[in-house]
């Protein structure tokens, strides 16, 4: 892990040991580890492996059934299409690391409030995020590159 952290890798299939009561319980770390001993908020890594529409679930925003904090507010969230991928990004940010900040090129992507489709608006109950937008812009200002927002913020145009 990053800052002398913890970093923890779940994938799906489940976990023997939890019984969820909720539906999205399911999709939790099993609770030992939501309230484990040692580092807390963000110095805790967890790497999410999220395969085909698992990462349409907001798990930042879900919370365990003893728990009155975020999973954002436990970890800091590192979300993988594949295992392959944290390796090959492990691989990447370590050469990054290697060579100065200051030397490297280095480009950003900062996407706010998307304009998504309603059927996916509809299943989460999620409206507009306006300050989600405003959010972008700001960033996008402080990196000094262009906001993706509303239309604009769309999978192909961050892929390309």
């Amino acid at each position: 892990g990053s800052c002398g952290g913890e970093t923890q890798i779940l994938r799906g299939g489940g976990f023997p040991d939890q019984k969820p009561k909720d539906a999205h319980a399911a999709f939790l770390p099993p609770q030992g580890l939501m309230h484990s001993s040692g580092p807390v908020g963000r110095h805790r890594q967890l790497v999410l492996v999220l395969e085909g529409e698992l990462y349409l679930i907001p798990f930042a925003l879900l919370k365990g059934s003893s728990s009155n904090e975020y999973l954002y507010e436990l970890f800091s969230l590192i979300a993988v299409p594949s295992i392959q991928a944290l390796s090959a990004s492990a691989k990447g940010q370590a050469k990054k690391n290697a060579s100065a900040y200051g030397n490297s090129s280095s480009t950003a992507a900062v996407i706010g409030n998307p304009k998504l489709p309603s059927s996916v608006m509809d299943r989460w109950l999620w409206g507009p995020m306006p300050s989600a937008e405003e959010e972008a812009y700001a960033v996008s200002e402080l990196l000094g590159c262009q906001a993706l927002v509303g239309s604009a913020a769309t999978k192909e145009t961050v892929m390309s």
